[in-house]
């Protein structure tokens, strides 16, 4: 008789996974078979690339519906491995019952369906009413019936309670003898022996040939067991067997599992019985650089996974190998052979899961010749990653080249764009910035998966922010506006889920401003009827004047961070990619909110001593209130994000002063800051990027490690407090002089706003004092000394280099460039000083005076030198005694009314977000308790609406 194909798949009534088998039969005869994997891929292993540690157990959870906790109990094994250490003994026995109620579950589900495929409905209906209390128990535990959620690196999510114990055993025990009932129903029924005895037989050798794993290799007489032969979790803490059966057919396949109910149930009683106390998380945070290979005994066998890490927040390499995969080549052998009618039997005994057997390869669909495969997606992916970086560097480097075209072709005036003093150094700043930032970002990057994504971000917001520096339509300068909040949330959101919260409260504080924006800018066009700010010239006297500057000026405050609107700053720099972070808030985001800010004041608005007044007085709260919250901050990046906030009250103060030299200080400490603070947070970057922390407590004793980043850090370090001749110290000490000129025309509101405003130096140096000490200059929290040099890349330490060379430039030379070129300019007024400040004589003698101290150390150690112990308050330093200097400041937070306001700010009291949903949900909660379905509350709301129209009509 001719052969003929019979297709099975890839669905099937009886074999309803998305695989194909081919058929070839002779007869009734099965004589070969063709097995095509590859029907289902979800792309699992490159998914996990792109979530954190902890999504992915959540995320391999769902490669298999019935099997959903053996991944993650293989993903957390191969953590474990990874980091070389054990989660908590409690964890460890609450896994294990997890893992085997899941394998009492899927069982009893495989029985029922094989009951299914034989016809025999009766064993199908009992499996699966008794598979129901088993699901109860996971929704007691987990809340779940399914996708459990219970793995996690380091342990357990929830813990078991001690009072569920006893309904957990009551339900168990009364499942044996429903086990029993299964037992005699298939091993002495002689329907079932007849249609799957010696049906589909596998040999030990075939079992060894193929690398058969689970209850199909225990089925033929081979005992492979991980649980027994590499024990992990509670598996070596209690007693039991594996079983096994020699027959290696159908049959056999059906007695192991129903005897492993037995087993199973034995193991979670015997695990309930002996929990110890204790926690179930070990608290993991950072992954370290490594490898790590778990493995578990899922019920259709060794599911391994493979993890290696790079010291990102990701895996860099996800590796899934699944029981199925291996089992399934078998039916090679197995089905050869048989009868049709066997065929689907025989297929469906392994077990089989084919959602995770997910593999991809491309091939050639004439030849069948295979053109790509994982690797080679690897390979290419990792070569357009290189060609998205080098495309992304070139067009930074265009856009900052075309800003400083901008610069020299200034002044411009096309209508809709409008180039002056104030917007031509503005430009080819942002471009500047963006495209150090680019490059840094090649390197600091490097774990961040969606790349592309984030480069065009980067290089829309440079693009949008020259567009909205160059704007003079006010509609054009709104939709760039707005198009930048858009740009900063989806920047945010490259950190993954962990920055969703604090993206959303940035895009609510934006985009509300925004708003507030555009009424203001709509109440100048109805004052004005014009769109163009070069034709506007507005008195402030007039009250919608005033309601429209205040309208502008709120959103460029939340834009540049000023105080209520600054909240989403803070909480940005600890959560974004600090590439991000160094970019917007720290320098963008303050080059054009002051700029906005700056263009209201001298060339929109004519301004009066009551407006004067409220900036001065938002720029002196500003600076005061977030230098505090800086001053007791224990994570490097919130501190930074506090003092990004803190300068922004030295610009409005400076724009407030409403005098040339006081608004032309403003301006040059907006520049300065975007300089010195972008060093900060990139510098930052770099102890964050060896470390792999960004708490002061953990580091220390980096300053031979990292010299670049610590030079570069103490640069920017002096330069934002104040410390001559750095940039910082000139811009500040020409906002001194213009509040002391403020002065000449009276009031004592300049004198609080001066003394808040060197009070902030001293305190802003202080902080700093602490940041140095405790990252470079103090003890490593472990007490142990580093044993060499590791210094970032170059694309890391360039950038940082380069600002922290313009801090000194722009200090030293303040007058001969920034002032010539960028400020007085920018003004078109004079700007005459108080006094004189010679910042080239100063330096050459700080250069005598180090020299000088050099010198005199060099000849002290000529001499010989006595060492003497270390003291902390008098006593000697003991070797588990460490000097911190983020504790000191702690103290702050202990002073009478100082501790109440650090209470009320760190509960979101002075939070505009926080307070503004508690009060929009107070409303929403009250019209809920109105509109509460009560029938004569309506009768009661409807009478009073009668009484009111009543009187209306009345009236």
């Amino acid at each position: 008789m001719a052969r003929k194909i019979i297709p099975v798949g890839p669905y099937h009534p009886l074999q309803d996974e998305p695989e194909f088998f081919r058929l070839y039969v002779d007869g009734e005869t099965v004589v070969d078979i063709d097995i095509e994997l590859g029907y289902n891929h979800r792309l699992v292993e490159k998914i996990a690339e792109s979530k954190s540690f902890d999504q992915a157990a959540l995320l391999v959870e769902r490669i298999c519906g019935i099997c959903s906790t053996s991944h993650p109990f293989a993903y957390v094994n191969a953590i474990d491995d990874l980091l070389g250490v054990k989660s908590p003994e409690r964890a460890l026995y609450i896994r294990t019952v997890i893992g085997e109620l899941e394998r009492v579950h899927s069982h009893l589900l495989w029985l029922g369906l094989a009951g299914h495929f034989l016809g025999y409905n009766t064993v199908w209906m009992w499996a699966w009413k008794y598979r129901e209390p088993i699901l109860d128990i996971f929704e007691r535990v987990a809340g779940n019936r399914q996708n459990y959620a219970m793995m996690k690196p380091g342990g357990v999510r929830r813990d078991m309670f001690e009072e569920d114990f006893p309904w957990i055993k009551k339900t168990l025990k009364d499942l044996i003898p429903k086990v029993d009932m299964f037992k005699g129903a298939v091993m002495d029924d002689p329907v079932i022996h007849a249609r799957t005895e010696g049906v589909g037989v596998l040999t030990k050798e075939d079992v060894r040939q193929y690398c058969v794993v689970g209850p199909t290799a225990r089925a033929s007489g081979v005992a492979i067991d991980i649980r027994k032969d590499d024990p992990y979790a509670a598996y070596d803490k209690v007693e039991w067997k594996v079983i096994t059966h020699e027959g290696g057919d159908v049959y056999s396949k059906a007695v192991v599992r129903i005897l492993e109910l037995y087993e199973s149930i034995n193991i979670i009683l015997q695990c309930l019985d002996k929990m110890p106390k204790g926690p179930i998380d070990s608290g993991i945070k950072d992954i370290p650089p490594g490898e790590g290979i778990g493995r578990h005994e899922a019920p259709r066998g060794e599911v391994v996974h493979y993890i290696m890490a790079d010291g990102g927040n990701s895996p860099a390499r996800h590796k899934i190998r699944a029981p199925s995969f291996m089992n399934v080549a078998s039916n090679k052998k197995a089905v050869i052979g048989e009868t049709i009618s066997d065929a689907t039997i025989i297929l469906g005994a392994v077990d089989p899961c084919y959602c995770c057997t997910e593999r991809m390869a491309v091939v050639d669909y004439k030849t069948g010749k295979k053109m790509m495969d994982g690797q080679d997606l690897i390979r290419l992916s990792q070569e357009n990653r290189k060609v998205v970086e080098f495309f992304s560097l070139i067009t930074s480097i265009y856009l900052f080249v075309a800003g400083i075209r901008i610069f020299f072709n200034s002044p411009i005036n096309a209508g809709y764009f409008y180039v002056d003093g104030l917007s031509r150094f503005i430009v080819p700043a942002i471009g500047f910035f963006g495209m150090l930032v680019t490059l840094y970002s090649m390197r600091s990057m490097a774990s961040y998966k969606n790349i592309s994504s984030y480069y065009t971000y980067i290089l829309w917001t440079i693009g949008t922010s020259m567009l909205a520096a160059v704007s003079n339509n006010i509609i054009l300068l709104l939709i760039s506006w707005g198009f930048l909040g858009f740009t900063l949330y989806m920047l945010i959101n490259i950190s993954g889920p962990k920055a969703a919260a604090i993206s959303k409260k940035t895009f609510i504080i934006i985009g509300g401003s925004d708003s507030l924006m555009i009424l203001g800018f709509g109440i100048m066009w109805l004052m004005t009827k014009s769109l163009n700010l070069s034709d506007m010239r507005i008195d402030i006297n007039a009250p919608m004047a005033l309601w429209s500057f205040l309208l502008i000026a709120a959103g460029a405050f939340a834009k540049a961070g000023a105080m209520p609107f600054h909240t989403w700053i803070p909480e940005t720099a600890q959560e974004a990619p600090i590439s991000v972070t160094a970019f917007l808030p720290a320098s963008l985001d303050k080059l054009l909110g002051i700029y906005l800010l700056a263009r209201l004041a001298l060339n929109v608005f004519i301004l009066n001593s009551f407006t004067y007044a409220i900036l001065m007085v938002i720029g002196s709260i500003t600076i005061l209130a977030a230098v505090m919250m800086a001053l007791i901050q224990h994570d490097f990046k919130k501190l930074l994000g506090y003092h990004a906030v803190s300068q922004v009250g030295y610009m409005v103060l400076g724009i407030g002063t409403g005098n040339p030299i006081g608004i032309a200080g403003g301006l040059f400490h907006m520049l300065n800051h975007a300089i010195y603070k972008c060093c900060l947070f990139l510098s930052a970057g770099n102890v964050e990027y060896k470390t792999k922390t960004s708490e002061l407590d953990n580091l220390g004793g980096l300053s031979k490690v990292m010299p670049l980043t610590f030079f570069t850090t103490l640069i920017a370090s002096c330069a934002i407090s104040g410390v001559p001749p750095f940039n910082g110290f000139f811009s500040k000490w020409m906002i001194y002089q213009g509040l002391i000129e403020k002065g000449k025309s009276g009031g004592v509101l300049w004198v609080f706003c001066l003394a808040a405003a060197m009070f902030g130096s001293a305190l802003t140096l202080a902080s700093f004092i602490k940041l140095i000490h405790a990252i470079f200059l103090g003890q490593r929290a472990d007490g142990k000394e580093h044993s060499k040099r590791d210094e970032v890349s170059w694309q890391m330490w360039m950038p940082v280099i380069t600002l922290a060379i313009l801090c000194i430039v722009f200090g030293v030379f303040a007058y001969q460039l920034p002032l010539k070129f960028f400020i007085r300019p920018a003004l078109g007024a004079g700007v005459e000083f108080i006094g004189k400040w010679q910042p080239l004589k100063a330096t050459l003698f700080l250069f005598i005076g180090l020299g000088a101290g050099l010198i005199i150390y060099l000849l002290g150690n000529f001499k010989s030198v006595r060492m003497s112990d270390s003291y902390i308050g008098g006593e000697p330093v003991e070797k588990d005694m460490r000097l911190s200097g983020t504790e000191f400041y702690n103290t702050v937070k202990e002073y009478g009314l100082l501790g109440i306001i650090y209470k009320k700010a760190e509960a979101g009291f002075f939070d505009i977000y926080e307070q503004g949903k508690a009060f929009i949900f107070g409303i929403g909660g009250f019209f809920q308790y109105l509109h509460n379905g009560v029938l004569p509350t309506y009768l009661v709301w409807t009478l009073l609406g009668m009484m009111g129209l009543f009187l209306f009509f009345m009236r």
